[in-house]
């Protein structure tokens, strides 16, 4: 009889060491991929926070303002203010190559300081925004936004991540 139950007991044991192991992972060992489109998470992001007037950035836009080239990336749905009195901005970007993912946030970063200057002298409210702006980094996906209430976009992107 204890022979059955220290059996059960190590089979048990060992169900829920696998179960814990294997939820967060995938078959290779690494984190378990988020396989969602970005113009999704974008498009949430803008209907659950809002936003100014935007205009989508072509190819040739990804690379004048962000120095990102668009061959280095699956997808992405990027969108700067459609005026430039607001620092507003959002960009949902997915790496092809996970060795881009520095570069392509570094560029990212670049873009943050440009936005910053712009408005450093110009409007006070919006430099206050460019400073406060979100880039996450998640596997191959990069969110940067711009926003007066980032933590509502940041909750909103974390949605995608959990």
């Amino acid at each position: 009889m204890k022979k059955r139950l220290i059996v059960l007991g190590v089979l048990v044991l060992v169900l829920v060491a696998a179960i814990g192991c294997t939820s967060n992972t995938s078959n290779d060992g690494g984190e378990k991929e988020v396989n969602v489109s970005v113009s999704e998470i974008a498009e949430k992001i803008q209907s659950d926070v809002e936003w100014p007037s935007l205009i989508d950035l072509d190819e040739q836009g990804l690379k004048d303002f962000y120095g990102i080239d668009a061959s280095d990336l699956e997808e992405y749905d990027v969108k700067i203010p459609m005026m430039i009195v607001k620092s507003n901005e959002i960009a949902v970007i997915k790496v092809k190559d996970a060795e881009k993912v520095e570069e392509v946030k570094e560029n990212i970063e670049k873009r943050a300081e440009s936005i910053k200057e712009t408005f450093e002298t110009y409007l006070p409210d919006q430099y206050e925004n460019a400073k406060n702006y979100l880039l996450r980094v998640e596997g191959k996906y990069i969110i940067f936004a711009v926003h007066e209430d980032i933590t509502k976009v940041e909750e909103v992107s974390n949605n995608f991540f959990k």
